[in-house]
């Protein structure tokens, strides 16, 4: 039993044969491909009509499968490649990383490798992007390829990114020297693009909220004010700063407003130190307490500090070094004067002298058993 027949019919006297007719019933009829002419009879030419159609219509649907097949395999071997990275990230330690550990930074949203163009030496070479919330991670990775190197660290809240071609864009900001990006494929150029401006973009439109925190923090005279601006700078640009990154100077150890008064000038200025394990970092406010700037920095092994006046209200010390001139800087609670010292304030070991009352301090008592008759 089938659903087509197929019935030669011969003419007679005039020895004329009919056409071939294909019976197609209306029960086995597809709906989806009407008859040709409008009848339930098709000749040999509508047949062929209607067979090229299907088969038009089967290689489009493959040729689409095959499309998405191959989209979806790029695609999982980008999302592979980049938990690879991560997995190479948090596994071995990077060479120049300093400060805290990269987990701080949250969660990767992508990373892949790229091509870096220095516009200076006019060379490339291969590096390793990282994108986190608020950062951009820029590697290297060494000759064995095993393990990663430092390059660089960009807040996004600082940066800006443009488009330069097919698979290149360029980011740039104010506290360094913009950076050409080339993807190795469109695909990589298109994940790009889809994550790291819109990433940008938001972390902009929180800035005018961070200046506002910036001007609510500064004085820090409160406790809970000193954490949340520990925080606050080590997400923020800092403009001018010079040197190893904020984030890989270490835990910070004190940091308070003070009074700030160099051996050349007759003036106070209002100045935040912060001090971490080896140096201790100044920073400035602008006028509406909007930006921090960088003013300087001091190794702590070469500098320690002297009581000059412990009078109410006028809380002053001095820093000195063998490589650098005497500031004055003058705090505004007991608290913070006290810390300071306590953390600046070294023994002199350059002479074998007395202190100037000419006697030894005194030993604390020894513990002596007491004996029981």
């Amino acid at each position: 039993m089938g659903c087509i027949s197929v019935t030669a019919r011969c003419a007679g006297a005039d020895n004329e044969q009919e056409e071939d007719l294909v019976q197609i019933p209306s029960t086995c009829r597809r709906q989806s491909i009407p008859p040709v002419c409008g009848k339930e009879v098709a000749c040999p030419q509508e047949l062929d009509t209607l067979i090229n159609i299907e088969e038009e219509r089967f290689n489009v649907n493959e040729s689409s499968m095959e499309d998405k097949f191959e989209s979806a395999s790029h695609d999982l071997h980008r999302r592979r490649s980049c938990r690879e990275l991560g997995r190479t990230l948090y596994s071995e330690p990077v060479s120049g990383w300093e400060g805290e550990k990269l987990e701080a930074l949250g969660e990767i949203v992508w990373a892949s490798q790229v091509i870096l163009y220095d516009r200076h030496t006019q060379e490339d070479g291969k590096r390793y992007l990282f994108l986190f919330q608020s950062h951009l991670l820029l590697l290297a990775m060494e000759d064995e390829g095993s393990k990663f190197i430092y390059q660089g660290l960009l807040p996004l809240s600082g940066i800006s990114v443009k488009t330069l071609g097919d698979v290149t864009f360029e980011i740039a900001g104010s506290m360094f020297e913009s950076r050409i990006i080339k993807c190795e494929s469109q695909e990589e150029f298109n994940v790009w693009m889809a994550h790291l401006p819109r990433r940008v973009k938001k972390a902009s439109v929180y800035r005018p909220q961070r200046q506002e925190l910036l001007s609510i923090l500064v004085p820090c005279d409160e406790l809970w004010k000193k954490q949340k601006l520990k925080t606050y700078l080590l997400q923020n640009p800092i403009r001018g700063w010079e040197g190893t990154p904020i984030q890989h100077l270490g835990k910070i150890t004190f940091l308070s407003m003070v009074q700030f008064r160099g051996a050349e000038s007759q003036m106070f200025e209002e100045r935040i130190l912060i001090l971490f394990s080896d140096e201790l970092v100044i920073l400035s406010t602008d006028d509406q307490k909007t930006s921090v700037q960088y003013e300087g920095r001091l190794p702590t092994h070469s500098i320690r500090a002297l009581e000059r006046s412990a009078l109410l209200n006028h809380l002053e010390f001095e820093i000195t070094g063998n490589m650098m001139e005497s500031v004055l800087v003058s705090c505004s609670k007991p608290d913070d004067y006290q810390s300071w010292l306590f953390h600046l304030q070294k023994p002199d070991y350059s002479t074998n002298t007395l202190p100037l009352n000419g006697q030894l301090p005194p030993r604390p008592p020894k513990k002596r058993k007491s004996c029981h008759y």
